[in-house]
């Protein structure tokens, strides 16, 4: 048994390890460009969406096909805002995004504290291309870009997926399991068809999401790029 004064250090303890800092990466030079997305993910059954840790952006490049384009992982996410920093200026879309969840294994006992096994699960979400389609947004140089907020709605297993998705699970998930059954199979790492939920790429959400930008960024000097983000027609 433990007393209230150790109960009370633990429960700090616990408290501080869970408290996320970050290191904002500065602005590399003055034509750096950034850009953020809010996401939301649905899970197939239940009620409550959550963030992802990763979303993972195309350049597209010019390309004409959206199957075409180098595929770059998000600096950071805060607070269910991901960030895209110090990239070459062009046009982007969204075309996936993973949660990492920690699962523990092992349940302490009725009235008694144990150090349970823990392992990590992955949720990897592959958007339509209807997704990718409305996240479209070019960057200038200089200059931050906001997409929007993305809601996704999953199901379970990857058979209706369509080519865009097909896609980039070859590019990020090569050899993930498409059927329903071989998902359930699967042990720690899952794969879902995102479809559109809703997008919000109003003014006011944009300007939401700027002024978030700019108390996450705040350390990192990228208030001038936003500012011209925020100046910009």
């Amino acid at each position: 048994m433990i007393g209230s004064r150790e109960a009370s250090l633990l429960a700090a303890l616990l408290l501080s390890a869970c408290a996320t800092s970050y290191v904002v990466p500065r602005p590399s030079t003055p034509e750096s460009v950034g850009l953020a997305i809010a996401v939301k993910v649905n899970p197939p059954i239940g009620f409550f969406g959550t963030a992802p840790n990763t979303v993972y952006f195309v350049r597209l490049d010019g390309a004409e096909s959206l199957e075409r384009g180098t595929v770059i992982a998000s600096t950071m996410e805060i607070g269910g805002l991901a960030y895209l920093l110090n990239v070459p200026a062009g046009e982007y879309a969204a075309v996936a995004s993973t949660e990492a969840k920690e699962i523990q294994t092992a349940q302490p006992p009725p009235g008694g504290v144990s150090i349970g096994l823990a392992r990590t699960s992955h949720y990897s979400t592959f958007y339509s291309r209807e997704i990718v389609e409305s996240t479209r947004v070019t960057v200038q140089p200089g200059r931050f870009a906001f997409i929007g907020r993305l809601v996704v709605d999953t199901s379970v297993g990857l058979s209706s997926a369509d080519p865009t998705q097909l896609h980039y699970i070859s590019l990020l998930a090569p050899g993930a399991a498409t059927s329903t059954f071989g998902q359930i199979a699967s042990v720690g790492n899952y794969q879902y068809a995102g479809g559109l939920g809703e997008i919000q790429r109003d003014a006011g959400t944009l300007n939401e999401l700027r002024t978030r930008a700019a108390k996450d960024l705040a350390g990192g000097g990228w208030s001038e790029i936003l500012g011209a983000a925020a100046a910009a027609p």
